[in-house]
């Protein structure tokens, strides 16, 4: 009966230093300041507007105004996926 316990024991011991277990791996994440800087704000068209300037006019000057939003506003996302 001895003989068998002892066994026991050092089959269990054998056994729990045969099992394979991965380390465990903590990531975190690094914060980085962007280095990037972010594009200058421009003078939009429609700024420059007045009460008197012509309806026709106003509309050609929110006409351009879109167009330098778009631009603007593709400066900024290539800013911010720079900095990603």
């Amino acid at each position: 009966m001895k003989i068998f316990l002892v066994s026991f024991l050092v089959l269990l011991a054998v056994g729990g230093c045969a099992s394979t277990r991965e380390p465990l791996r903590e990531t975190t994440k690094i914060i980085i300041p962007c280095k990037i800087a972010p594009p200058a704000k421009p003078v939009f068209a429609f700024s420059t507007a007045t009460k008197e300037t012509p309806t026709l006019d106003k509309v050609v000057l929110l006409l351009a105004e879109r167009n330098q939003r778009i631009g603007y506003e593709t400066e900024l996302e290539a800013a911010v996926q720079a900095c990603q």
